[in-house]
């Protein structure tokens, strides 16, 4: 992208659209597996991989994998990086061991095959029909990616072959629209997409346009159609990003970058959306430059979490459980410069951060009666790091 403040973040399988904008079911609420008494009332470990994109713009080569200890909170490299240009935003089609990448500089989406824990092996890739690629997520029956271009303003239905390899585009929709804010917001650019609870209702938030777009996506023809309604508007100039959402009480999260808030929503897919709150993601005393990144469900959606860029912190918020409204109960520093992108593990008991312009990944512990987090451990070196995702598939792997 042209502004590193623009560019996306995320990662996950499968979003529960939203779940930052997408981001999806991803977040947090997780289904549990048998407990154990030392996680104090968290899921057992799992001990997950995850898999790091970054930009290679400085000495990082493409995708890193570390083996996660669900224990203590640790990261232990595993094999050789995969090479391949700015691979900023990374999903895993879990059941067909595969992973895809948006190649944010090369206008591309990459296929990976996940041959053994940290070795990939690319399949192909395919022109993500727009400029600067920066979302993307798998359909439900794992038969196409689908993709947000920042800076061609578009969405791209990119269908799969039986290897899960990538075909060229099926539908290119282009978004409409544009904001007060003249250099970021002279053109739409979307800027996530994802799909909402598990039905073909796609959601796409978009950054220039000040609108989170919905669609109905046609499995069978690899088609997107509009929604009806099309779109729902965030204040003007706000600069919506990911969001994440809340089906227990039919509230969506819009975490909008360019005024630093979150945008509390009411509705869903057939029904009116109302904006019933605007909260600030930084202090009100604080009157640097910032831009947020992404936003995320704590465990059973009782906390909210978003990333200031500038603050450089996580916003930490309590949801009514009535209402869903939000409550800022703190900011937590993420030890390092611009985190971009952050994920909560599959047992919702830890949350690692990506620190872009330090260089950096940090663990926290989420403490399981407040939400509220600690960091635990040192630091993870990693160039320029912009999304982590979790790989908690057990599979013949396994030892």
């Amino acid at each position: 992208m042209l502004t590193r403040s623009s560019d996306l973040v995320l990662c996950a399988a499968r979003m529960l659209l939203l779940a930052p904008l997408i981001l999806l079911a991803h977040q947090g609420i997780a289904v549990e597996p048998e407990k154990k008494p030392h996680l104090a009332g968290f899921s057992a470990p799992l001990n997950p991989l995850i898999y790091v994109g970054t930009y290679t713009d400085k000495t990082s080569k493409g995708i890193y994998a570390f083996q996660f200890d669900s224990e203590t909170g640790s990261l232990t490299p595993v094999g050789e990086p995969t090479v391949t240009k700015s691979p900023s935003f990374l999903v895993i089609a879990d059941h067909q061991r595969r992973l895809y990448a948006v190649n944010e500089a090369t206008a591309e989406v990459s296929a990976f095959k996940i041959e053994a824990p940290g070795k990939l092996t690319l399949m192909n890739t395919q022109p993500s029909k727009g400029a600067a690629p920066c979302h993307l997520v798998v359909d439900h029956e794992m038969k196409h990616v689908l993709v947000a271009n920042y800076m061609g303003g578009n969405l791209a239905v990119l269908p799969l072959a039986e290897d899960g390899s990538l075909k060229p585009a099926s539908d290119v929709v282009k978004h409409e629209g544009t904001g007060p804010n003249k250099q970021r917001q002279e053109a739409p650019h979307a800027h996530s997409i994802g799909f909402v609870n598990g039905s073909n209702v796609v959601m796409s938030c978009d950054l220039g346009a000040d609108k989170v777009f919905l669609y109905n996506f046609d499995p069978q023809a690899g088609k997107l159609a509009a929604f009806d309604p099309a779109s729902f508007s965030i204040e003007a100039g706000s600069g919506p990003r990911h969001v994440v959402l809340d089906p227990r009480r039919d509230m969506l999260y819009v975490i909008n970058e360019l005024n630093s808030t979150i945008s509390v929503v009411h509705g869903k897919p057939d029904k009116t959306f109302e904006v019933v709150q605007t909260i600030s993601t930084v202090p009100d005393d604080f009157k640097k430059d910032n831009s947020t990144a992404e936003v995320m469900l704590g465990r059973a959606g009782k906390w909210l979490y978003a990333s200031n860029r500038g603050h450089d912190s996580l916003a930490i918020y309590d949801i009514d459980a009535a209402t869903g409204k939000l409550t800022l109960k703190r900011h937590q520093s993420t030890f390092g410069k611009s985190p971009r992108h952050f994920n909560i593990d599959p047992s919702g008991r830890w949350l690692l951060v990506a620190n872009q312009d330090s260089d950096s990944i940090f663990v926290f512990v989420i403490d399981p009666e407040t939400g509220d987090l600690k960091q635990v451990g040192g630091k993870t070196d990693v160039s320029m790091p912009v999304c982590i995702v979790f790989d908690a598939w057990k599979s013949s792997f396994a030892k």
